[in-house]
């Protein structure tokens, strides 16, 4: 045998090793990022994913909150991690988006920087007025709106997607409510139902925990059909309103970069999670709609909504700026 072919056959040796000392995805902990504080639909949501899919892969789902900054500091904390799988995100397209239009650069480029893996839920946002009030339907608050310029809404943030989704309403309707940003739900509904702010746009959830406390009710949704755990409430679109058609969600993303192999074995071990019957029941009391897309859709959904964001900022301005 020559010296050639010796050599030929320890390489082509070496490889087949090789080969078969490698590992699937996942061969470590992997890491789900929300750029939120615990408790909320996202970390509730995730949490219950993580656990199928240890289950399923045999290695640690571990859930990790980072907070701040709109969103940006875990966001960009994904984003510096290596492009291998190990490190998701789960946010809110229209979190990341406006924080990217609105507050200069955070450090990250959505629709670039991020391959979006699947959407995972999806939700409408509710209109909740505080008892104090005299009407008790839609279209007589609206008319009420109308007369008492001293009205309000409040929204999670200025320059949130409910500040604009507001915004949006108000001009359709032809009201002109006070904006009122607060710091999160929780403050929101307590003002509500205190009569501090009339009104406020906030999540099913905490539509149910307004509504169960005694001062206030559910005037409107989002949405193309009314909500399975609001059946009594009407769309905006029923009412005859532009604008109000807007769902809310999050999506899971990897960093840009990530071997197509493993995005695509995400998406389908995800699309299985999300799925599960365990994770429709832990889920349950979010009022939330769970949903699985493939990473071609979740992109065109993506742009998307850049595109509708892009329009935001053009008609209403940067809300965020002194005025």
């Amino acid at each position: 045998m020559s010296l050639q072919w010796m050599l030929r056959v320890v390489l082509m040796s070496c490889s087949i090793f090789s080969a078969g000392q490698s590992h699937a995805f996942p061969d470590k902990p992997v890491t789900l990022v929300i750029p939120f504080a615990a408790g909320g639909s996202g970390d509730v949501i995730s949490r219950a994913i993580a656990a199928r899919l240890s289950a399923r892969w045999g290695k640690p789902v571990i859930v990790e909150n980072r907070p701040g900054a709109g969103g940006a500091i875990g966001t960009v904390y994904v984003h510096r991690q290596p492009a291998d799988g190990y490190t998701i995100l789960m946010n809110s397209p229209a979190v990341m988006i406006s924080t990217e239009l609105l507050r200069g650069n955070p450090g990250y480029k959505t629709l670039s920087d991020f391959i979006p893996v699947t959407e995972v839920f999806r939700t409408p946002v509710v209109l909740v007025a505080s008892n104090t009030t005299r009407s008790r339907d839609a279209v007589s608050f609206f008319d009420e709106a109308r007369k008492h310029p001293e009205y309000s809404f409040a929204s999670h943030g200025s320059g949130s997607s409910t500040q604009y989704l507001g915004e949006q309403l108000k001009a359709s309707i032809g009201i002109n409510l006070i904006h009122i940003p607060v710091s999160g739900e929780a403050q929101m509904i307590t003002n509500i139902v205190g009569g501090h702010v009339t009104s406020g746009l906030m999540s099913v959830s905490g539509a149910h925990k307004a509504v169960n406390s005694g001062g206030a009710w559910v005037v409107a949704v989002t949405g193309t059909n009314r909500w399975q755990s609001l059946p009594q409430v009407p769309t905006f679109r029923e009412l005859g309103y532009q604008g109000g058609d807007r769902m809310s969600g999050m999506s899971y993303f990897v960093r840009e970069s990530t071997p197509r192999k493993i995005v695509d074995q995400l998406a389908q071990d995800m699309a299985l999670a999300i799925n599960d019957p365990k994770t429709a029941e832990a889920t349950a009391a979010l009022g939330v709609r769970l949903i699985s897309t493939t990473p071609e859709q979740t992109m065109n959904s993506l742009k998307s909504e850049y595109s509708e964001w892009q329009g935001y900022i053009r008609k209403f301005g940067n809300v965020t700026e002194e005025k």
